[in-house]
């Protein structure tokens, strides 16, 4: 497991063993498709890109793509499918609280199974950076662990503080992941416009979409 800033990160091994483990875009970016170009969105940071899948999703579309992720092995794998897909790589290897782009950079940001793994006040910070480097009235697409208090999955893990828990075992051993509430959810997003939001199909999964 790779720290950076002291933070685990078990998905860099994982990147480096299976870089292309992920290659199927989120089903909510056939929604984005419609939307992006009503908002005149042009240039996009997938927040926590891993390999690149939405990168090359929306770069073979036309649109300017970025991305950041805490895993190097997985900023490398985007590095090759990007240019294996002749888009440019603009990659940045980044804590998503300090992220080394200017203000209002973005028209929009993607974000998936991503910003659940942090303790509740570094969330908050994340959705601090998240609105300066985003442009005012831009788009924010995203998925967020739905808190279930019936799931198995977690009553082995260790809960550090409400609602979040971090693995004893697997490739996220020893990372947080914080499980939301629609409470929690709203209030994150009050001063935003909700212009989508679902539970999604393995009823797991907030799936959100929100105009700053």
């Amino acid at each position: 497991m790779k720290k950076i800033g002291g933070k685990i990160n078990g998905w860099d091994a994982a990147y480096q063993k299976k870089p292309q483990q992920f290659t199927e875009p989120d089903r909510i970016c056939t929604l984005a498709d419609v939307l992006f170009p009503k908002y005149g969105v042009k240039r996009i940071l997938d927040l926590g890109c891993g390999n690149g899948r939405h990168l090359v999703y929306f770069g073979k579309a036309g649109y300017q793509v970025y991305g950041s992720d805490l895993s190097d092995w997985g900023l490398k794998a985007a590095s090759r499918w990007l240019g294996e897909e002749g888009i440019p790589s603009r990659l940045a290897l980044a804590d998503m609280q300090v992220l080394p782009f200017a203000d209002a950079s973005f028209d929009a940001i993607l974000s998936f199974r991503v910003l659940q793994h942090n303790l509740f006040a570094d969330i908050r910070a994340t959705f601090l950076e998240i609105e300066r480097v985003l442009r005012p009235d831009g788009l924010l697409v995203m998925d967020l662990l739905r808190f279930d208090p019936d799931s198995d999955r977690f009553k082995k893990a260790i809960m550090v503080e409400p609602h979040t828990y971090v693995l004893r075992a697997g490739t996220e051993r020893g990372m947080p992941h914080h499980t939301f509430t629609k409470a929690e959810v709203f209030g994150l997003l009050q001063n935003w416009k909700i212009k989508f939001f679902n539970t999604q199909q393995d009823k797991k999964h907030f799936t959100i979409i929100a105009q700053r």
